[in-house]
C-alpha cells in the first residue's frame, strides 16, 4: 500500500519533469565538452564550445528556457567559474565532487585501473 502511494505521488509528478532537458559538460581550460538528456530518454552530444562566457550564453540561448535545463559538471582544476556563469543565466546547476560519483564495484577509471 505504501509503495502504491509513494507511485501515484511520483506519477502525478511526472508531467511537470517531461519538459526538462538534463545538460552534462565536462569542463577543461580551453573548452567545455555539452552532451544532452532530452525528456524522452535520448542522450546527444552536441560537441565541443571554448570555455568563455559568450560561447556558454550562446548555448543556454539555444538549448530552450532555463527553467526547464538541469546542468551539472564534475568539480576539478577549473573551479565554479562556470557553475557562476550558469546561475547568473539561471540555469539550475550542480557541482559534483568526483569522489560522490557513483561506480559500479571493480569499474575501471580513466587510466585502465579498478
Amino acid at each position: 500500500m505504501r509503495n502504491q502511494r509513494r507511485r501515484a505521488a511520483c506519477e502525478r509528478d511526472w508531467p511537470q519533469m517531461t519538459k526538462l532537458r538534463f545538460v552534462g559538460l565536462d569542463v577543461h581550460a580551453e573548452t567545455i565538452a555539452v552532451a544532452v538528456a532530452e525528456p524522452g530518454g535520448e542522450v546527444c552530444s552536441l560537441g565541443v564550445l571554448p570555455n568563455r562566457l559568450e560561447s556558454v550564453r550562446k548555448l543556454i540561448g539555444k538549448l530552450g528556457p532555463v527553467k526547464e535545463l538541469r546542468a551539472c559538471y564534475e568539480a576539478g582544476p577549473t573551479g565554479y567559474v562556470l557553475y557562476w556563469q550558469l546561475t547568473q543565466l539561471g540555469v539550475d546547476c550542480q557541482v559534483v565532487a568526483p569522489t560522490l560519483v557513483p561506480t559500479k564495484s571493480g569499474w575501471a577509471g580513466e587510466n585502465g585501473s579498478p
